[in-house]
């Protein structure tokens, strides 16, 4: 799954810039904060086609890792590597990136 970009060290605001000139928003997942073992991920809002491209990634959605797999390798922008080779870090990044595909409420009225 590996892709990495830049370094978490090696982000730096310009670059955050020109990611949400891009990309629009940019979001930044850090686990273990304030502690030696910290890691930060760079990641931008999955599009429609990304997480269609994943459900057919995880056997229309019986994979659920393959699925979060697909999902963060195509909405990363840079990072530690570990927040996608390690468990513990993997799994707390795949919430966050689920997070950012929540649907808005709408309404259903009969005429």
């Amino acid at each position: 799954m590996k892709k990495n970009m830049v370094a978490a060290t090696e982000v730096t605001a310009d670059m955050i810039k020109e990611w949400k000139q891009k990309h629009g928003e940019v979001y930044k997942v850090t686990v273990d904060k304030d502690l030696p073992t910290e890691k930060t991920a760079y990641v931008r809002k999955p599009t429609r086609k990304e997480l269609s491209y994943a459900m057919v990634a995880s056997n229309g959605g019986k994979d659920i890792i393959a699925m979060q797999e697909a999902l963060i390798r195509n909405s990363w922008l840079g990072g530690d590597m570990e927040m996608q080779d390690d468990d513990s870090y993997f799994f707390a990044l795949a919430d966050k990136v689920s997070e950012l595909m929540q649907k808005k409420e709408g309404e259903l009225e009969k005429l």
